[in-house]
């Protein structure tokens, strides 16, 4: 009976941390940003917003001051910096 249990909670908590993962990795995903002046690298300007062009364009925020750590800057904004994947070489 214990064992029953103790399955029982163990899969509810791996489906519960695999939701929570997922909502994380699509929290990360670029938004549109308000337009302050140049897009980022990986956006286009539509109206009065930057929007990412591709699902994977880097997180960009608006630059008030140095880019955060991380971060460079993009046209009037910061954007994230990519690493290369391992064993891979810049061109």
């Amino acid at each position: 009976m214990r064992l029953e249990v103790a399955a029982g909670l163990s899969a509810a908590a791996i489906v519960w941390i695999t939701l929570t993962l997922v909502g994380l990795v699509r929290a990360a995903e670029p938004v549109p940003l308000p337009k302050t002046g140049q897009c980022p690298s990986g956006y286009a300007s539509e109206a009065d917003y930057c929007v990412p062009m591709r699902r994977d364009a880097p997180i960009a925020v608006p630059k008030t001051g140095q880019c955060p750590s991380g971060f460079v800057q993009s046209g009037d904004y910061c954007s994230e910096m990519r690493r290369l994947p391992w064993g891979a070489r810049a061109k």
